[in-house]
């Protein structure tokens, strides 16, 4: 979630060499254990970042390939690109390149985008951060059918941010403005009917913003801290296991934002950005994941800011590894953009957005997983990837 305003909100086999720089996840530093080494607390997110590809960017190898053993690279190049190609610096495209689907009327300001599967099709649910009437939403992949997902259990200062999806439920961030309300997160079934709570217990979590699913049903979470004047609570990093027992990750990093995990889930990745009137802390920290759930703290830096533009929020992964941050412009003029880099950390491409639109989130779906969802904060947009991401 980008620096957000306070309310008054395919398959080729290939030469294990090749495909370790090509495409590879880089899970070279393991699943080691974090911060509560038996088993933690990680928040929801993406399903299905395990599955492999084939060349066309589809989720499903080629059946053949994977009976003699041989590597699938599930993504060979630039998903930016219709060769794979990328110049030197990335591929800089047109804003044309994405198709705005929704236009903001019920909210000032969008974030969480979080496919779902469906036998009709599937569509997208978002949330409407505002200060009248919050709620989630929905819309399919072509903009149609776009109406209210879920209106109860939010309020005027107790609004929805992060959605993950996780056992067929629908886990969102409340944020509580100030203190006022119970921040908490809420889940929600997929026909939009309400299913419960996960309370945030005294860990130092108050503003919960985006969340991942990670191994073990684990839910990492991020708390940026962003609604809070003065910071009641603490910014940081955050992981629930099951449905209760919130532990803090790591914390006063600067305002943890954006997440997703690699493809194997090995790996955790984080966007920070300035908090109050801190050094400009921007960057993507990665965090090990184990197979427990657990999460080796400090991150390390993936991303810093001279690798950035401007100051990441939301992040998607796609099945080659490349990580898809979206960007906003610091302060209300707007404006930002969505940077794709390569699981090496090489610059691949941008995708601008030009003022008011100052992305939120960035999540994958559509029926072959290769459209990017993009959420500013006045409008949702698509945009065709040669490569599927990881729903």
């Amino acid at each position: 979630m980008s620096f957000r305003r306070r309310l008054g909100l395919v398959v080729v086999a290939l030469p294990i060499a090749f495909y370790a720089y090509a495409c590879s996840s880089d899970s070279s530093d393991g699943g080691g254990e974090g911060e509560d080494a038996g088993g933690g607390q990680n928040e929801g997110g993406p399903s299905g970042n395990d599955a492999s590809s084939g060349n066309d960017g589809s989720t499903t190898p080629d059946a053949a390939d994977a009976s003699d053993g041989a590597v699938v690279n599930p993504c060979i190049g630039n998903p930016l690109t219709p060769d794979g190609g990328t110049a030197d610096g990335g591929v800089a495209l047109d804003a044309a390149t994405t198709t705005q689907i929704v236009t903001a009327l019920n909210g000032n300001f969008l974030d969480g985008p979080q496919w779902i599967d469906s036998a009709g099709g599937g569509f997208l649910v978002y949330s409407e951060y505002n200060a009248a009437t919050p709620r989630l939403s929905r819309v399919a992949p072509d903009g149609g059918g776009a109406a209210a997902f879920r209106t109860t259990g939010f309020s005027a200062l107790q609004g929805p941010l992060g959605n993950a999806l996780r056992g067929g439920l629908v886990v969102t961030a409340v944020d509580a403005q100030n203190a006022a309300g119970t921040p908490s997160f809420v889940l929600t079934a997929t026909d939009g009917g309400a299913s419960g709570t996960i309370a945030l217990g005294d860990a130092g979590a108050t503003s919960p913003n985006d969340v991942v699913v990670g191994p073990n049903d684990n839910l990492y979470f991020t708390d940026g801290q962003y609604q809070n004047t003065g910071h009641i609570g603490t910014a940081g990093l955050y992981r629930i296991l099951g449905d209760s027992g919130v532990v803090a990750v790591q914390q006063n990093f600067g305002r943890a934002n954006g997440l997703a995990l690699s493809p194997d889930k090995t790996k955790l990745y984080v966007g920070v950005g300035p908090l109050d009137a801190d050094p400009d802390p921007r960057s993507v920290l990665v965090y090990t994941v184990a197979a427990t759930g657990a999460v080796t703290a400090p991150g390390v830096p993936f991303l810093t800011a001279t690798d950035l533009v401007d100051v990441p929020d939301g992040i998607a992964v796609d099945v080659g590894g490349n990580l898809w941050v979206a960007e906003a412009v610091t302060g209300g003029a707007g404006g930002g953009r969505v940077e794709v880099f390569g699981p090496d950390k090489k610059k691949l491409g941008t995708i601008p957005f030009e003022a008011p639109h100052r992305p939120t989130g960035v999540t994958f779906g559509g029926a072959d997983g290769k459209t990017l969802f993009i959420t500013t904060e006045t409008g949702v947009f698509t945009y065709v990837s040669r490569c599927a991401g990881l729903k």
